[in-house]
């Protein structure tokens, strides 16, 4: 038997449960309101509209949401590969890069003929 979460929309929307079931009321809302304009029911076009946009606000919130979790569940995994700084070893290697600097010549661009 195949894996539910084996097809793209069940890998996408496995652990994103909010964003398929704002889709579909949105669907919902949007599918209630043509009906009520064919219908010529206007409070209920209002309605249907009205719940759509809610619906999608809904939606957008639940992508806003799963967007967050997911960037700080990816920095909480960036931490711990951080590796620990030396701080007085890079001083020291500091130290010495500006030593070694002073044994150069003052103008090395100089155009003087020797």
């Amino acid at each position: 038997m195949q894996d539910p979460n084996s097809t793209l929309a069940g890998r996408k929307f496995g652990n994103k449960p909010a964003i398929p079931i704002g889709i579909g009321l949105t669907t919902a809302a949007f599918m209630f309101a043509a009906y009520s304009m064919y219908k010529k029911r206007d409070m209920h076009t209002q309605w249907g509209l009205r719940l759509r946009v809610a619906f999608q606000g809904f939606t957008l919130g639940a992508l806003l949401w799963y967007s967050y979790k997911a960037t700080k569940e990816k920095e909480v995994r960036n931490y711990a590969n951080i590796r620990k700084i030396d701080w007085n070893k890079l001083e020291q290697e500091a130290a010495e890069a500006e030593n070694a600097k002073t044994d150069l010549p003052k103008n090395i661009f100089s155009q003087e003929k020797e």
